[in-house]
């Protein structure tokens, strides 16, 4: 094995495997040698040699998993280096075979399959699915269960047959798995479909009494390669779900009644709803950093507002809560719908800047007078105060822990009296808290909004998952305890979600808005002056600025915010006061930078940026980080697309409370072994970076187009660019070899983290950013 890894020994290794006498060796250590024997001549590349002594392994033992794997292995790289479609089928026989000997091959497998399916199946006329057809019996349904927001995506595409057939052996076993994910899918895909929502609305009451035919798995409604329509693919979604009602009627209709009463009864109020609406609007306006306060209101923006005025005041709101119709409507209209007679709609930014915070000051202490921070379950459900539960686990329970399909899943018990309402920079949520029947306390927040859906947070985790058992299997990041933090995150609607939370998780911005309630201080205060001195400098000058008087124009505005109205040292005094002891602190400070280290390496390799003090979520207790929002954004190829001056956020206030030591130490040590431990291991990250991005890829589409997607060509085109510039960056970040010279080396081993490090804290890269980032902080 050691020869294996030192380049002009594997000769010598061949002649030590020839000369060893394997009469005295058991089977399964017989068939171990021919196998690194056929590994050497693969190095060697004598492809006879290595199938031939490959062969000899398996009829030796045919239940030897690590040939299987390497036969595998090596007729995959045939067909990538040739293109030969045999070799596909060889290689995808070859893992089926392992999978079925040793399921936990699957994790390093599964990815593969589905990345097959989707862009090298069709080329040889459904190569994968036959062998699927032809060995796939015997290999656990439970292998597919990490894959499940995978695999419903795939109804959109050429390979919908082979997915719905997979999804049929999964709802047979693990139904509550695949049913969040399937709901949702369908709820937001159903507006493409000609079945009507009175149809589905229905299906979803349970109604059953229309037939109901199970699908054959290898059931092929269109032909291959056929790419569905939008309803289509909402009829494939709708068949596995009439198969799930059937198997699991009395399961679905108590999940449904749990769904139902969480979507309905801890949403947000109508007020708050019109908070997080003049939050986001005011955001808006603090992003036109460059425009003066005395420029006209773009026309985009007045026909946002115009549909923002219907929306938040539509026939149903007036229907439902009149109370607050009545209080709200008219002076909502007067003060923001350009489009009314008689309105008092501002003329300039500035002046709809001053409005938005007026409505927001008045909306804040129209909900603190009420002084409610806890609602009671009596009061608010009593369905589920009185529901009894028997067949609901807790919800993600599975995924996020990463349990083994032997393992008994933990059960819903019941349902916590106190429900927090939790307040996150003008958004409203509640916290709920589910008993579990093993004992143990579910936190769960309950998040609503206008943005993408929830499946990408889905996806997201999925990939943390996949780079967690990466991070497990490598010794430098292993003994650092490096793991990306992944709560369970379940679909309920589009728009509505479960998060598990706890107490201890407070965002970034939190500490800034604790730091200017103690204070007195107005927190959008840093960003006006931001925006004014830079509008002023604008304002002045006859001729347009160049780009580098702009910098120097931001640059002063920064240094003067840095140093007369944030401090740098909010955070650390923030922990300080919460943290109990010292040693509290400093165990908080070494956990806190390891996991910025993987937050931040991840960001930079994703291009995921808008980290904004809201954005990154942290937990006081254990440091964990959770990041919101956290998806790449494409420009119109396809392409990730990421224009900000830094790799990813380390701001002064973060540099004080790490210290110089657990920032040049912690930090930048565990981004360096985390794309180490990466990069050694590309033939198994590759292929789960290739559908995350195919299915980011997808939804951006829908998201932006309402279409299915791109042509598979194509999408296979933008795919392997992304993952290419991606696996690029990891390589970057990874520690470098280092050239020694009369004792003195050329460069810092971890240079290309510290060169990133430098980027974030360059404060002429942090003045770039916009104010709404707030670099000062």
């Amino acid at each position: 094995l050691a020869c294996l890894n030192i380049p002009g020994e594997l000769v010598s290794a061949l002649n030590l495997i020839n000369t060893t006498n394997l009469e005295f060796f058991p089977q399964q250590h017989k068939a171990e040698m021919f196998r690194l024997k056929a590994t050497i001549y693969q190095k060697l590349n004598n492809s006879e040699q290595a199938h031939s002594n490959f062969s000899t392994s398996l009829s030796i033992d045919p239940g030897l998993a690590e040939g299987w794997y390497s036969w595998g292995s090596y007729c995959e790289v045939v067909y990538e280096a040739h293109g030969n479609i045999t070799y596909l089928e060889y290689a995808a026989s070859c893992y089926l075979q392992a999978i079925k000997i040793d399921t936990k091959l699957a994790k390093k497998l599964m990815s593969k399959f589905l990345l097959w399916l989707s862009f090298d199946n069709t080329s040889g006329g459904d190569i994968v699915g036959r062998v699927f057809d032809k060995y796939g019996e015997g290999v656990p349904s439970s292998v597919w269960l990490p894959y499940v927001s995978q695999l419903i995506c795939s109804l959109q595409r050429p390979e919908a047959a082979r997915a719905k057939a997979l999804l049929f052996q999964l709802v047979q076993s693990f139904p509550q798995s695949v049913y969040y994910s399937l709901r949702t899918f369908l709820l937001d895909r159903r507006e493409g479909s000609p079945l009507s929502k009175n149809q589905y609305s229905r299906s979803q009451q349970g109604d059953s009494s229309g037939q109901k035919q199970k699908q054959s798995p290898a059931a092929h409604e269109w032909g291959f390669g056929h790419i569905p329509t939008v309803a289509e693919a909402f009829a494939a979604g709708k068949q596995v779900m009439e198969v799930l009602r059937s198997e699991w009627a009395l399961m679905i209709h108590e999940l449904e009644t749990f769904i139902h009463e969480i979507g309905t009864k801890f949403v947000p109020t109508p007020e708050e709803r019109l908070l997080a609406v003049v939050h986001a609007l005011l955001q808006r306006c603090y992003k036109y950093s460059s425009a003066p306060l005395t420029a006209e209101i773009p026309q985009m923006l007045k026909r946002e507002l115009t549909q923002i005025c219907r929306a938040c005041f539509s026939s149903e709101t007036v229907t439902k809560h009149e109370v607050f119709v009545k209080e709200y409507k008219d002076d909502f209209w007067r003060d923001l719908n350009p489009d009314v007679e008689g309105s008092t709609f501002p003329k300039s930014l500035g002046e709809l800047t001053k409005c938005l915070k007026e409505w927001k000051t008045r909306l804040e202490t129209s909900i603190a007078k009420k002084g409610c921070n806890v609602l009671k379950l009596e009061k608010e459900s009593t369905a589920l105060q009185h529901m009894v539960f028997e067949n609901i686990e807790i919800p993600g329970y599975r995924q996020s822990r990463q349990i083994s399909t032997q393992e008994e899943p933990v059960y819903v018990e019941g349902v916590l009296s106190d429900i927090e309402i939790v307040q996150r920079y003008g958004s409203s949520h509640r916290r709920i808290t589910l008993l579990g029947s093993n004992g143990e306390k579910f936190t769960f927040l309950i998040q609503s909004g206008l943005g993408p859906s929830s499946s990408c947070d889905e996806r997201v985790m999925s990939l943390l998952n996949a780079f967690n058992s990466v991070l497990e299997g490598n010794s430098e990041t292993r003994r650092r305890a490096t793991k990306f933090f992944t709560p369970a995150i379940i679909s309920l609607w589009p728009q509505i979600t479960l998060v598990e939370d706890h107490e201890s998780f407070v965002s970034f911005m939190e500490v800034y808005e604790w730091f200017c309630s103690r204070f007195g201080r107005e927190p959008d205060a840093p960003i006006m002056r931001f925006k004014e001195l830079v509008s002023s400098a604008l304002a002045s000058s006859q001729e347009p600025l160049t780009s580098q008087v702009m910098l120097e124009v931001r640059y002063r505005a920064f240094n003067e915010i840095c140093n007369q109205i944030v401090a740098n040292s909010i955070f650390a005094q923030y922990m300080y006061k919460v943290l109990p002891t010292c040693s509290h602190l400093w165990e908080f400070r070494k956990r806190f930078a390891t996991q910025l280290g993987l937050s931040s390496v991840i960001s930079h390799a994703l291009q995921v940026g808008g980290r904004s003090p809201n954005k990154i979520i942290f937990s006081r207790s254990s440091g964990a980080i959770f990041n919101s929002d956290f998806y790449p954004l494409f420009d119109s190829n396809g392409n990730v697309e990421c224009s900000e001056p830094v790799p990813f956020r380390i701001t002064r206030n973060i540099q004080v409370l790490l210290t110089p030591f657990c920032l040049e130490g912690i930090f930048v040590t565990t981004i360096a072994s985390c794309a180490q431990a990466i990069n050694s291991e590309v033939s198994l990250i590759l292929p789960q970076l290739s559908i995350f991005f195919r299915d980011e890829l997808l939804n951006w589409s829908w998201r932006r187009l309402r279409s299915p997607g791109p042509n598979p060509m194509d999408l296979k085109t933008m795919v392997k660019s992304n993952v290419g510039h991606t696996m690029n960056r990891f390589m970057n970040c990874s520690p470098q070899e280092v050239h020694v010279k009369n004792g003195v080396s050329s460069q810092h081993l971890q240079k290309g983290a510290y060169d990133l490090v430098e980027q974030a804290v360059n404060p002429e890269n942090l003045c770039r950013m916009e104010g709404t980032w707030m670099p000062w902080f």
